[in-house]
């Protein structure tokens, strides 16, 4: 048996969980406030809406509450193709940046945060995948992604700024002077 063969059956046997299909909120806002309630069970969540007429710059931030027992394992973007299949080869992870040792009794909270990132014109989706540690006292989470621009501005109209406020810097002093 070749070591492919024998990837392929062990894939074949992981269970994901449940997928969930969320929509993002106007203003980026997603959340899942009922994750699960089985201890033990993964889940995949999976948030669509996110449609950019033109590249544009995207951030986000998901959060867990400390009293939360959700094991976020990956939270990701994907672009969707002109099908509405995902294209793993645009694939942009989120960091955690706050995050709680799971072999360790209790629960904790976790951040995972996406460093501002221009994003292709097209439909996005937002994926969260994760792992219910315990149900008892229920698993949810939050975030949020933001859009702002991608408009650099060019090296000359930046070089007429700066001399438009040195100019009025000047005139500020010769007002106070006289």
């Amino acid at each position: 048996m070749s070591l492919a063969t024998a990837l392929m059956g062990l894939a074949s046997q992981v269970q994901a969980g449940p997928v969930t299909q969320l929509t993002l909120g106007a203003d980026g806002a997603f959340s899942n406030p009922s994750v699960g309630n089985k201890s033990g069970q993964n889940f995949a969540n999976v948030f669509s809406g996110l449609l950019l007429s033109a590249d544009t710059l995207v951030s986000g931030n998901l959060f867990t509450k400390a009293n939360m027992a959700v094991d976020v394992e990956e939270v990701f973007l994907l672009k969707l193709d002109g099908n509405g299949k995902a294209d793993p080869a645009s694939r942009l992870s989120f960091t955690q940046t706050v995050g709680r040792d799971w072999s360790k009794p209790g629960y904790g909270a976790e951040e995972w945060t996406l460093a501002p990132v221009s994003l292709s014109a097209g439909q996005w989706e937002l994926h969260v995948n994760g792992y219910l540690e315990g149900a008892k006292h229920g698993a949810a989470f939050n975030g949020q992604l933001k859009t702002g621009s991608n408009n650099v501005p060019e090296p000359q109209s930046l070089a007429l700024s700066l001399v438009a406020l040195a100019a009025m810097a000047g005139l500020s002093r010769r007002r106070q002077k006289a």
